[in-house]
């Protein structure tokens, strides 16, 4: 935590709410077996769920920099779509100023591959998923 985040200054190009699904063993030197929302450094919080069978040796992982979306998430049960309505179109810097915090946070190189499956992905092969089982995938950016 004593890195300083490399990301743009332009908040507009920062998403504030991300949610990924990734494996576990790129997740070791977070805490995953607190399920609360922890701080990374003073400006980005991150919650890792708890494990879910039907994603063996993977884990959802919420990443936000906006205490207002922790309330908002903890309340998703009640408004589903609460979040998702504040999801807008996400242009390509954004998408990059995504992969610059998610990479921070998780300590991950530049050759780790990051995937946007924020948006459809129905057209995907089951070897594109075997093959992509292995690679960080956003889930959904606001």
């Amino acid at each position: 935590m004593s890195k300083k985040m490399g990301v743009s200054s332009d908040l507009e190009l920062q998403p504030s709410f991300m949610t990924l699904l990734s494996p576990e063993i790129l997740l070791a030197h977070l805490d995953t077996d607190n399920h609360d929302w922890l701080a990374y450094d003073s400006d980005w919080f991150y919650k890792v769920e708890k494990k879910d069978i039907t994603l063996p040796f993977q884990r959802i992982l919420h990443i936000t920099n906006n205490m207002k979306n922790i309330d908002i998430y903890k309340e998703k049960y009640e408004h589903p779509k609460a979040l998702e309505s504040q999801r807008s179109s996400i242009n390509n810097e954004q998408l990059q100023e995504a992969e610059k915090i998610i990479r921070l946070i998780l300590n991950l190189e530049q050759s780790t591959a990051i995937e946007n499956w924020a948006q459809d992905t129905e057209n995907r092969t089951l070897v594109e998923d075997i093959i992509a089982s292995h690679h960080i995938k956003i889930l959904c950016l606001v």
